[in-house]
């Protein structure tokens, strides 16, 4: 048996710093079948940064508070989800949740079967430069990057998202810069979607 309190599991970002607050849990328990990563979302964080999926795992997340949207598949059909609420994903669905509320969120991670992810089973959608679209698309980490290998065109560019400063451009590097435009457009689709909402809809 093991215990351990949230406080106590130290914190491990995102490579791509779309949040601030990720704990994985269960690797300071120790388990082996399973995986638990705690998060705190301030408004507009992710909890992954990319449309992706998992083809060795189906995931729950629980939302112990505050408000979320999941985009879920190709076409990003937008799910809310709410503190008390939980949401599941099969094996290779695409997801990705964000806060999409205007204060923070606490909520978990759950994978099966396994306590860690085989880095060739996940695929995200992200802009390739060679396509000049957003595509399928291998992940590799190497030396604290996602290494991101287009599946569909053939080209077999890498992308490299560098840990330091992710939403700020500072290298003239296509292949850096193409990844950030995509950041770029997730955060431009999330503001459409709140200014159409109700609080705009008067003079």
């Amino acid at each position: 048996m093991n215990t351990v309190t949230i406080d106590d599991v130290p914190v491990e970002r995102n490579p791509m710093q779309v949040h601030d607050i990720r704990k994985p849990v269960s690797r300071t328990l120790g388990t082996e079948h399973f995986a638990a990563n705690y998060f705190e979302l301030e408004p507009g964080d992710s909890f992954s940064g990319s449309l992706h999926r998992h083809h060795d795992q189906e995931e729950v997340f629980y939302i112990e508070q505050g408000q979320t949207t999941f985009e879920v598949g190709l076409d990003r059909e937008e799910v809310d989800v709410s503190g008390g609420e939980l949401i599941r994903f099969e094996p290779g669905e695409f997801q990705e949740g964000y806060n999409s509320g205007d204060e923070r969120v606490i909520g978990w991670a759950f994978g099966a079967p396994g306590a860690t992810h085989d880095w060739d089973a996940i695929e995200s959608r992200a802009h390739c430069p060679e396509c000049d679209t957003e595509t399928t698309q291998s992940v590799a980490l190497a030396d604290g990057r996602f290494e991101l290998t287009c599946t569909e065109g053939g080209g077999g560019g890498g992308v490299f998202v560098q840990p330091e400063s992710p939403r700020s451009l500072d290298s003239c590097d296509s292949l850096r810069a193409s990844s950030l435009l995509n950041v770029a457009r997730q955060c431009l689709h999330r503001l459409e979607r709140r200014a159409s909402g109700p609080f705009q809809s008067h003079p």
